[in-house]
């Protein structure tokens, strides 16, 4: 590495896997239900599918500067607090390459938004109405609800909210990630897209 901590090259001679950061960005608004935001893929796969911003770390950045800035450049929005929720590695999640990737969540407040760069649009969808999702997007999204759930009811949610949201946003949503629990959100099988 050189002075400016970046790696000059690499240094073993086995295949490497990339590494991306996805970043669910939940929209809430006391009026209205819990959204989440999506992007629709400009470039295969799944080009015109939807999917959460996310995209490629770059060799210089860490995993919540990768996360805040594929959301900047793929909505125009920037990100408050970001939480790391898991991880992702199944060998075929990705069909360009061995990609793993690692899911932040964000609460912030309904904006508008954009598609940029590599997203030809960007949405806010309601929770209980998310379309067709690309890659394993729709099991990850599954987690993140059945983990927000243990987290409300153990009370730590609040290390999880956004500062300063008032309190009927908040009980509102916390009653929209409790409904979670009664939606289905299946597992999507490749070969229906």
């Amino acid at each position: 590495m050189d002075n400016d901590n970046k790696p000059t090259k690499f240094c073993y001679p086995y295949p490497h896997a990339a590494i991306t950061a996805d970043c669910i960005v939940f929209g809430y608004d006391p009026n209205k239900t819990l959204r989440v935001l999506l992007v629709k893929r400009r470039n295969e796969p799944y080009k015109d599918c939807w999917a959460f911003p996310g995209g490629f770390m770059e060799i210089d950045e860490d995993l919540k500067t990768c996360a805040r800035r594929e959301v900047m450049e793929e909505t125009g929005m920037a990100l408050g607090e970001v939480f790391q929720f898991r991880s992702y590695s199944a060998v075929d999640r990705d069909p360009r390459e061995r990609v793993i990737t690692v899911v932040h969540f964000a609460f912030e407040a309904l904006a508008e938004v954009k598609g940029s760069d590599d997203a030809a649009e960007a949405q806010w969808f309601d929770i209980d109405n998310l379309p067709v999702l690309a890659f394993d997007h729709r099991t990850i999204i599954h987690e993140l609800f059945e983990f927000l759930e243990d987290v409300i009811y153990n009370d730590l949610f609040f290390k999880y909210s956004p500062e300063g949201i008032p309190m009927d946003a908040l009980s509102k949503l916390t009653t929209d990630i409790l409904h979670l629990k009664e939606l289905e959100h299946p597992p999507i099988d490749d070969d229906t897209l």
